[in-house]
């Protein structure tokens, strides 16, 4: 008889399935953590980024950008953005304030 026709609920028939399949869980572990370790990371970047311009700012010389009429000055907007749009406003604020490894130097 079906092990989920025997009683149990849903979680032990899928528990007893994955083991009887010889299936191991260190797979979908492994994605997690890695899903967590880029989320740690893009979260401490944006947070390196506000803290950068909030010292720039305090220091008069913020970090600002402007593309049409869209501005982005304040360390609120820049983390904001950043939050929201990472691989645009980081690359965006690293060439802002000249350390953008991968600009060409103009002189």
């Amino acid at each position: 008889m079906a092990r989920w026709l025997r009683g149990g609920t849903l979680a032990d028939v899928i528990l007893w399935s994955a083991i009887e399949s010889g299936a191991d869980m260190t797979g979908l572990a492994a994605t997690a953590l890695a899903s967590i370790l880029v989320l740690l990371v893009v979260l401490s970047v944006d947070a390196w980024v506000y803290a950068d311009a909030k010292k720039r700012q305090r220091s008069g010389n913020a970090a600002s950008v402007s593309l049409g009429t869209f501005r982005v000055e304040s360390p609120e907007a820049w983390f904001l953005g950043c939050v929201i749009l990472w691989v645009v406003f980081v690359p965006l604020y690293l060439t802002t304030t000249g350390r953008n490894p991968f600009a060409r130097n103009r002189g």
